[in-house]
C-alpha cells in the first residue's frame, strides 16, 4: 500500500460509519452527535491503530504527508477538517499580500499600522470596549462600541485582559502547531535541469521533512527559467521537528538542512549551488508564537465554545476561532461569524 492508501483507508473507514446528517456536523461549532464527538475524543494515531495498521505503515504515511513531529497526536476531527480543503487549493496570482491590500482599499477608515495592542478593557455597563495600544512610544486608547480581537491566543495570553476564567482557560490551552521553513537561494534550478522535477514536493523522514519546488515553470518547462537563480523551499517542518530546527543557531540550522537536503539532491554540495539561506519560524515570531491552531482530543467539546464566546463587547475572530482551522479561508469565515454576532448585538441597542 502507498502512503495515500493508508491515509485514505483510515479516513474512509471511519467516515463511512457516519450518516449524512452526522457528516454535516463535522464543521459545526457545537457538536451534538455522539459519533462526531468521538472524532473529537480520539487522536489520528488512535484511528490508524484501530484500522489495523502497523507502526511502520503509520510512520510511512505520516512521513509522506508531513505529519511527523507529533501531529498524529492531534484529534482525528481536526485531521478530517483540514484534509477537507486539499481538493480546493488555489493561489492568488501575484502573491497573497494582494488580498489584505484589496480588503484595506475598500475600507473608509484605513488600518492604523505600527500600533501594538497591550491591553483590552471592557465596560459592560456602558456597553463599550477599549483597545490600549502603543504608537510611537506613546500609550493611546481607542474606545468603541465593540472590539473585534483577532490576536492569536499565544500572543493574547501575554496581554492584560479582563476575561472570564473559561476564556482564560481556552486562551491558555488551545493547541498550536509549530512550523519552520528554510529557503535556499540556488544558482540554478538543478531539480528541473538534472532531476526533471517541475513543481510538487518531496517528503521524507529526515529532519528537513518536506521539500517544496516552485511551480511557476511546471507547465512551460522553459530552459532559460530553469538555468536562472531560484528559491527552493529546502525544508518545511512541523511539530517537534520544527521546534528542533528553530531553536538552533542560524548557521547550525542551515548546515543541518543542507546536509540532509544533499541526501536527496547531492547537487547542493557543489560549490556555489546554494548562494544563501533564510529561515522563518512562527514560534519565534512575536505576533504569532505558533503557526496555526489545531485541536487535540477533547478540545472541540471542552474549549472551543469558550474560545469564540464574546467577553462583554469584545468579540473574537481569526483562524483559531474557526472550525476550519489553519487556513486564510478560516480567518475569513471566522470574521463573517464575528461581524454577524456584532450586528445582532448592536441591533438590540
Amino acid at each position: 500500500m502507498t502512503p495515500d492508501d493508508v491515509l485514505g483507508t483510515v479516513i474512509r473507514s471511519h467516515l463511512s460509519e457516519l450518516s449524512e446528517q452526522e457528516k454535516a456536523e463535522i464543521f459545526a461549532q457545537k457538536i451534538e452527535s455522539p459519533a462526531v464527538r468521538k472524532m473529537d475524543e480520539q487522536s489520528m494515531l488512535q484511528w490508524c491503530k484501530a484500522s489495523g495498521f502497523s507502526d511502520n505503515a503509520i510512520e510511512m504515511m505520516a512521513a509522506a504527508n508531513g505529519f511527523l513531529g507529533g501531529l498524529m497526536y492531534f484529534s482525528a476531527l481536526s485531521f478530517v477538517r483540514v484534509g477537507g480543503n486539499y481538493g480546493e487549493m488555489e493561489e492568488i496570482a501575484g502573491g497573497s499580500a494582494l488580498l489584505p491590500a484589496a480588503l484595506a482599499d475598500k475600507l473608509k477608515s484605513k488600518p492604523r499600522m505600527g500600533c501594538e495592542v497591550i491591553r483590552l478593557e471592557r465596560d459592560d455597563d456602558a456597553s463599550e470596549a477599549t483597545a490600549v495600544y502603543v504608537e510611537e512610544n506613546s500609550i493611546k486608547r481607542e474606545v468603541g462600541d465593540f472590539v473585534l480581537c483577532t490576536i492569536p491566543f499565544p500572543v493574547l495570553s501575554k496581554l492584560d485582559n479582563p476575561f472570564s476564567a473559561s476564556k482564560h482557560r481556552a486562551i491558555r490551552e488551545f493547541s498550536y502547531v509549530s512550523a519552520t521553513k528554510v529557503l535556499a537561494v540556488t544558482n540554478r534550478r538543478f531539480w528541473e535541469i538534472e532531476d526533471g522535477i517541475y513543481g510538487g514536493s518531496t517528503s521524507s523522514d529526515l529532519p528537513i521533512s518536506t521539500i517544496h519546488y516552485p511551480s511557476d515553470n511546471a507547465q512551460a518547462k522553459t530552459h532559460a527559467i530553469s538555468a536562472n537563480p531560484s528559491v527552493l523551499l529546502a525544508s518545511y517542518t512541523t511539530g517537534n521537528l520544527a521546534r528542533h530546527l528553530a531553536h538552533l543557531p542560524e548557521q547550525e540550522r542551515y548546515r543541518i538542512v543542507q546536509q540532509n537536503l544533499a541526501k536527496i539532491h547531492p547537487q547542493v554540495n557543489q560549490n556555489g549551488t546554494i548562494q544563501s539561506m533564510e529561515s522563518w519560524s512562527w514560534d519565534n515570531h512575536r505576533w504569532s508564537l505558533g503557526a496555526w491552531s489545531l485541536i487535540r482530543p477533547y478540545q472541540q467539546s471542552s474549549l472551543y465554545e469558550h474560545g469564540i464566546a464574546p467577553e462583554g463587547r469584545i468579540y473574537f475572530a481569526g483562524e483559531h476561532t474557526s472550525t476550519n482551522q489553519g487556513w486564510m479561508q478560516s480567518a475569513l469565515e471566522s470574521s463573517l461569524r464575528a461581524v454577524q454576532e456584532i450586528l445582532v448585538e448592536a441591533s438590540k441597542a
